[in-house]
């Protein structure tokens, strides 16, 4: 019997909490693999004898074991992605509110806040003339009637 330890994640089986990393142990029997001694009936017609069923049928419940402890770590492993997979999702929602709220909070910081009310920076725009589909200067502050950047 040939014993493989891993590291990768699992499940705590206190709570279900996927934080923690405990190694675990897959038993790797040699009679599941066809070992010598059954490779002369694998080649021939030749009924096993009483010793070799009794093996064979002892290593073919092992393997069975073994596929059901595999496919119950296949199954807690894609638990646990599902798990990590739903609290990125939740990371990167929160993650994007956090950047849209910084850049509301940077454009309060915004240097054009700070010119004093006597200076217009928007004397020089023009307005757009939505009949003639031209843009025509204005006068200075008769656009901006009631709209302040402050």
């Amino acid at each position: 019997m040939v014993l493989f330890h891993t590291g990768s994640p699992r499940m705590c089986l206190g709570c279900d909490c996927p934080n923690y990393y405990t190694p675990f142990t897959i038993l790797c029997d040699e009679q599941t693999d066809t070992g010598p001694t059954f490779d002369s009936l694998l080649r021939s017609n030749d009924p096993p004898s009483p010793s070799e069923e009794c093996q064979l049928r002892d290593s073919i419940s092992m393997g069975e074991a073994r596929v059901a402890a595999i496919d119950d770590h296949v199954a807690a492993l894609q638990q646990a992605l599902a798990s990590i997979g739903a609290e990125l999702e939740d990371l990167d929602g929160e993650r994007e509110k956090v950047l849209a709220h910084i850049a509301e909070y940077k454009r309060l910081l915004s240097p054009v806040r700070r010119l004093p009310h006597e200076i217009d920076p928007f004397q020089n725009f023009l307005q757009y003339n939505h009949l003639s589909h031209a843009a025509i200067p204005t006068p200075k502050r008769e656009t901006l009637v009631g709209f302040s950047p402050y």
